[in-house]
């Protein structure tokens, strides 16, 4: 496994903007970003809404930043991100979500 991060993207005046985030995320994942976890034991988790992990083994944060950027400024809003490299994890919620597909 190479390096991990985890972004955190956030759409200035988008709130309760369905289609934005709906962009966003399609943007996301054709630059290989996932809005779910998965854990050793097979089972997927959604994380909350515009948060997002990608695996990068030969990408730098610097260009992973780069891929949400551009990701994020395809749905017309101004934006801010988040990105960090990930080295230990471990995830909570009272509510996890289950992905089930």
């Amino acid at each position: 496994m190479g390096a991990l991060y985890t972004i955190r993207v956030e759409l200035h005046g988008a709130e309760g903007n369905k289609a934005a985030y709906d962009t966003l995320h399609g943007e996301m994942h054709k630059r290989g970003f996932k809005n779910y976890v998965r854990y050793p034991s097979g089972e997927s988790y959604w994380l909350p809404p515009a948060e997002y992990v990608v695996e990068a083994p030969t990408k730098t944060k610097d260009t992973v930043r780069g891929n949400a950027g551009a990701a994020a400024a395809k749905t017309g809003f101004n934006y801010s991100l988040w990105v960090c490299e990930v080295y230990q994890t471990e995830y909570c919620s009272a509510a996890l979500t289950k992905k089930t597909s």
